[in-house]
């Protein structure tokens, strides 16, 4: 009787294959998909040090970055992704003073590759970065570590993957979102280019941990991550080394004007630790929004400066 009412009833073929599916997807691997980024912005803070030491000269300086940072897909069923700075503002200080260079010339320009489905950016284009903008802050390979890894298999919460060389652990979900929690430790000999005709061989140890919020349906909503790099001559003395450490928080916004909506967009998600950065805008104020739609409390909402 069942298989002749199953043959019978295509909807419930359907329903019924849905709800598999759902099933499926609940015990799967996080993983970055296409679909997921339609069309997605996210507003990035980075504030970081620099300290560097030769000997007994010291050099401290601060730098940060702050803007909207716009992802989709180049083509409405292509696996390749476009992303580009909507607003951007860069600073570094040191010393001599405060290093704030005009943005104008990245805005609009483009990174183009695939995002695979663990997170690792496989680029084919970089857009061009003004040279007053490179000396402040490198901006090529942004999209390169740009998305947080993901773990390899599905994780219950309490359970951590180390398969991929870092240890990456589910904690407790939030508001119906999962959350992740990670710690990476790394050694890399590489070299750095002095001039055009030389190469200095160096030796990069990077240390980094971090927590992101994962939507099973809608990908990355946010993500809060401290990468420390400590950077000295292969086979050369501790005495000369340099350490940047950077403090980055990306949040995803939603229903963003320049992704089509007919408004400036708010928060896909927020909670009480939100930065307050300074970003430059150039379209109406945001509207923040809770995962259920409802508004957020006003007094919270990260201070936003139009341009005139």
């Amino acid at each position: 009787m069942f298989q002749r009412f199953h043959r019978a009833c295509p909807a419930y073929r359907s329903l019924l294959t849905a709800h598999v599916f759902l099933i499926l997807q609940a015990d799967a691997a996080p993983r970055y998909l296409p679909s997921q980024f339609a069309c997605s912005a996210f507003q990035e803070v980075v504030a970081g040090d620099v300290r560097g030491e030769a000997g007994r000269a010291v050099r401290q300086e601060l730098l940060g970055r702050s803007g909207i940072l716009v992802v989709r897909r180049a083509a409405p069923d292509a696996d390749s992704l476009e992303a580009w700075f909507d607003s951007l503002h860069v600073w570094r200080e040191g010393p001599e003073g405060r290093i704030e260079p005009d943005t104008e010339g990245i805005l609009g320009g483009r990174w183009i590759g695939r995002l695979t489905r663990p997170g690792h950016w496989i680029g084919t284009q970089t857009p061009f970065v003004p040279d007053e903008v490179a000396a402040v802050m490198d901006l090529r390979p942004l999209l390169d570590e740009f998305f947080p890894v993901l773990p390899a298999v599905f994780l219950r919460v309490g359970a951590a993957d180390s398969s991929g060389g870092s240890v990456i652990r589910r904690e407790r979900d939030v508001a119906g979102a999962h959350r992740y929690t990670w710690r990476l430790q790394r050694t890399v000999d590489t070299v750095a280019p002095i001039s055009d005709s030389l190469e200095v061989p160096i030796r990069r140890d990077v240390r980094e941990e971090g927590t992101m919020l994962w939507s099973p349906d809608r990908g990355p909503l946010r993500w809060d991550r401290t990468i420390s790099t400590t950077v000295m001559p292969s086979g050369g003395s501790a005495k000369a080394r340099g350490v940047v450490t950077q403090r980055i928080t990306v949040i995803r916004l939603r229903d963003f004007a320049p992704c089509g909506a007919g408004r400036a967009g708010g928060l896909e998600f927020r909670d009480t630790r939100e930065p307050k950065p300074l970003v430059r805008r150039r379209s109406a104020s945001y509207v923040i929004l809770t995962p259920t739609g409802d508004p957020a409390d006003v007094g919270s909402i990260p201070k936003l400066r139009r341009i005139r």
